[in-house]
């Protein structure tokens, strides 16, 4: 379970904030993760209540039991609250529909964030439980596992908020264009299904992003071929949020 809640769970937030930029392929990871720790919690859940191999008794009054249950139903919400918005992105047409998309997102991230604090709960006192019922206790080993966990979560979280820190600050040198398209020869590109769009007179294909564009692969599809420069600036939006779809 530790392993489930405490390092899967930081995996999630890195692959969740910190490792946004390497977009081919943390999503993906993000996914795994998210199922590997739902079955996990699941298979020990069970394990612990039918098999019990540490011939543990459960009784309500331990804050370990109830912490136990409570994280383990919501840990599962969370992986199915995962896999309803990672179909809702791929397979279901959201077209018009990006604000509730982002909504979706921001909805399990935060779940998320909630999750991997609140676990920490029942990681601790399940350290504080299993020295309790030690024929001899060493007060020593169950401060240190305690602080040593603590200590971890917290080291994690400060490292990928200081990189993320530092690739914020990171100035991205302008690299001069080699290639060129003329209007004509994007019209063909277009005409025989190449995703490109264009920006800032750049031409971009945008095929290998689709799929991991937060708002949706709607609001990438709906613009292929445009120019969405115009969207970066402020002066327009795609999506009225008011509800009307634009004309």
């Amino acid at each position: 379970m530790w392993f489930a809640w405490t390092i899967l769970g930081l995996a999630q937030i890195w692959t969740g904030r910190y490792l946004v930029h390497l977009w081919k392929w943390r999503l993906f990871f993000h996914s795994v993760l998210g199922g590997l720790s739902g079955f996990l919690t699941l298979a020990a859940a069970i394990i612990i209540l039918t098999w019990n191999p540490l011939s543990w008794h459960f009784y309500w009054d331990h804050v370990h039991n109830v912490a136990g249950i409570v994280c383990a139903v919501l840990g599962l919400l969370l992986v199915l609250g995962g896999i309803f918005a990672l179909t809702m992105r791929r397979l279901v047409n959201n077209d018009w529909k990006t604000r509730q998309m982002l909504m979706m997102t921001k909805g399990h991230k935060i779940f998320g964030y909630f999750m991997v604090i609140v676990v920490q709960v029942a990681v601790v006192s399940g350290i504080n439980r299993y020295q309790t019922i030690q024929p001899v206790q060493n007060y020593a080993m169950k401060q240190g596992l305690i602080c040593g966990n603590v200590f971890f979560w917290a080291l994690a979280i400060a490292i990928g908020e200081f990189l993320l820190w530092k690739r914020k600050r990171t100035f991205v040198e302008w690299k001069t264009v080699q290639e060129t398209m003329n209007r004509e020869q994007f019209d063909i590109a277009i005409q025989n299904n190449i995703p490109l769009i264009l920006l800032d007179n750049l031409v971009l294909n945008v095929g290998g992003f689709i799929d991991q564009h937060p708002g949706g692969r709607f609001v990438i599809q709906h613009n292929l071929g445009h120019d969405i420069s115009k969207y970066f600036y402020g002066g327009y939006c795609l999506e009225d949020n008011t509800g009307p779809i634009p004309a």
